[in-house]
């Protein structure tokens, strides 16, 4: 065997997990100046795998994530033309409310 191979062979065990439940956690905090003033802001999400359903954690968090902004660019909510960062382009509170709809929650603290 070839060293990837070798590799490859060392950790699959480890990464197929079939019965294992993951989960999300992310944490984004930023800090600078608006209008002058300096400021921070943090925000967490923190999502489990619903064994309701049988759906992992990052399927729900980047599934529901690519349907929520596909849907707001399709019923007229993105209203950025152009070429667009996401944070420019989709109108984050509206989109904190519907992943909150699908029961994601972020979180200010």
């Amino acid at each position: 065997m070839v060293p990837r191979d070798v590799f490859i062979a060392a950790v699959s065990p480890k990464l197929s997990k079939p019965n294992g439940r993951d989960l999300v956690a992310l944490q984004v905090q930023v800090t600078g100046k608006m209008q002058g003033k300096s400021g921070s802001v943090t925000f967490r999400l923190i999502d489990y795998y619903d064994t309701k359903h049988g759906i992992s954690a990052m399927m729900r968090t980047t599934g529901y994530s690519l349907s929520i902004t596909g849907q707001m660019q399709v019923d007229g909510r993105v209203t950025a033309k152009g070429v667009r960062t996401p944070d420019e382009a989709i109108p984050f509170r509206e989109y904190v409310s519907e992943l909150g709809k699908r029961g994601i929650k972020i979180e200010e603290i």
